[in-house]
């Protein structure tokens, strides 16, 4: 691994509330010239809950875990009054290519739902098949938007926006390039 490289969590799949404490375990392994299993980065990160957020949208946040071999940084928000909405593309015409990633109106930071490149299926070339998502789970504040962007590999950019609702459904189609897809979201309360 790089210096300074990501790697992209596929978990966990929904919203998390935070009262009081989250534990964080971390247990990196990487395979040594064996292929043999080594650890790499281990330990235990803790999350307060942030008494001066109530007033605020939302906020992100890193915390760090330094140990012998790596140090381990994991950002996160936390987002107040927060709707959690459950993300599906289904591909209806041409096949996609590329990224997907979504920001809210309050949290810039761009988190990646799917990527060609590391799916599995790598790629869709009929209509009807649904996207695996790494990340299909979102929690926006309930007067954000959601955008979702669309990257196809040569270089188009679409977006669609989604308005949170107290457990609703929504759905929208978008066209890029070639591609026609239709994204569907079900919303659900995520606070009290």
């Amino acid at each position: 691994m790089k210096n300074a490289e990501s790697l992209i969590l596929t978990g966990p799949k929904r919203g998390l509330e935070l009262c009081g404490y989250m534990y964080v375990e971390i247990d990196l392994k990487i395979k040594d010239h064996l292929g043999q299993p080594r650890e790499f980065s281990k330990g235990l990160l803790s999350i307060s809950d942030p008494t001066n957020c109530a007033s605020m949208v939302s906020m992100v946040e890193t915390i760090s875990l330094a140990t012998r071999l790596s140090t381990v940084d994991v950002t996160y928000a936390v987002v107040n009054q927060a709707a959690e909405g459950f993300i599906a593309v289904e591909v209806l015409q041409g096949g996609f290519h590329g990224k997907i990633t979504a920001y809210t109106t309050s949290v810039k930071d761009i988190l990646v739902l799917y990527d060609s490149k590391e799916a599995d299926a790598t790629t869709f070339d009929d209509c009807g098949d649904i996207l695996q998502l790494m990340r299909p789970v979102v929690s926006v504040h309930v007067e954000d938007f959601l955008i979702i962007l669309f990257h196809t590999s040569d270089g188009k950019l679409e977006s669609i926006q989604f308005t949170p609702m107290f457990n609703g459904r929504d759905e929208g189609q978008i066209t890029v390039g070639a591609t026609k897809m239709r994204v569907k979201l079900a919303w659900s309360v995520h606070y009290p």
